[in-house]
């Protein structure tokens, strides 16, 4: 007679679940916010470099979230990116 083990019923499961929905949101969330500050960017600026658009794809949300702030008001792309706390 076989024994059944129910693994999602198990503590040490549920916390990795846990942490990769976890991880899987915050790289949604990075990769979206990502995808929206190259549209905004291109369309004030035109085409981007492509070491924009790299140091974009390899940022994290802070520094994602640093960069849109100064967009609006931004003369250029140098602005954007000038050196703030925590930039990647």
């Amino acid at each position: 007679m076989p024994i059944e083990i129910d693994i999602s019923e198990n503590a040490a499961f549920k916390r990795a679940q846990r942490r990769g929905v976890a991880l899987g949101e915050a790289r949604g969330e990075a990769k979206g916010e990502a995808k929206v500050l190259l549209r905004l960017l291109e369309r004030r600026f035109g085409p981007l470099p492509e070491s924009v658009r790299a140091r974009i794809a390899s940022a994290d949300i802070d520094s994602l979230d640093l960069w849109v702030d100064p967009l609006h008001g931004a003369p250029s792309l140098d602005e954007v990116f000038a050196d703030r706390a925590s930039v990647a």
